[in-house]
């Protein structure tokens, strides 16, 4: 069964978890979404986990680092949660801890013991999402943003050197104002695409949504249909059948 830690699915006001719109700009409620057609690095990431998970005839743990993001905080039910979705979907043998700080940085995750939490699960998938919408919001810089988010993927190899490492770029959220920084979300999440390279596979959550002001809560957290989204666009990246 899917495990929560530290979280519950009541949804955390989003004015209390980012500090966002300083400068505020006009609000964007679409993103492109990917191509169809995959690339020939897309496609080398999903034969590289099928194969990975076609070496595991037994069951295979799975186990995600973030924010109320990861914790699916915004969904209506537990059942409604990307990691359950998720879980569902690749079928039976799978199974999922979650592990969701909400309101935390990527500094904050770690200082709380979030990548010691992932490495006692012995999981033999981990997905790391960086908690992007806090570090905007709270004014870490990019730089302790990017080699945060870069040590703690180096620290689960080095725990867990026979893991599969999945980057998760996150979901959008719908103020792009900037920070006391003069920084925009978009900004981090460049920079969280960047630092997430050294993950086996990352998958662009971001670039599946299309429109926030039907796809998120409150603003920050998908509801359940941003959930939907999310699991499926995991599912598209690992294995194109979502």
């Amino acid at each position: 069964m899917l495990t929560m830690v530290g979280i519950g699915l009541t949804v955390v006001a989003a004015l209390a978890l980012v500090v966002v719109a300083l400068s505020p700009r006009a609000t964007e409620s679409s993103y492109a979404r990917p191509a169809e057609t995959a690339s020939p690095t897309v496609e080398a990431a999903r034969t590289a986990f099928q194969t990975f998970v076609a070496a595991k005839p037994g069951p295979v743990a799975m186990a995600s680092l973030g924010s109320s993001l990861t914790a699916g905080n915004g969904a209506s039910t537990y059942a409604e949660t990307w990691g359950w979705k998720l879980k569902t979907t690749l079928g039976d043998r799978f199974t999922i801890g979650v592990h969701g700080y909400p309101g935390q940085t990527i500094k904050a995750i770690r200082a709380s013991g979030g990548v010691a939490a992932v490495e006692a699960d012995h999981p033999d998938i981990v997905f790391v999402e960086p908690g992007t919408p806090n570090n905007m919001g709270q004014a870490l810089s990019i730089k302790d943003s990017k080699s945060l988010t870069a040590q703690t993927i180096a620290d689960l190899r080095a725990q867990l050197p026979d893991a599969f490492i999945v980057g998760i770029v996150p979901s959008p959220i719908a103020d792009l104002g900037s920070n006391s920084l003069g920084l925009h979300y978009s900004d981090y999440i460049a920079g969280d695409r960047e630092a997430l390279a050294s993950a086996n596979v990352v998958c662009d959550v971001f670039a599946a949504f299309s429109d926030t002001s039907t796809q998120l809560r409150d603003g920050v957290h998908p509801n359940d249909q941003g959930n939907t989204i999310w699991a499926d666009a995991v599912v598209a990246c690992l294995t194109a059948t979502p």
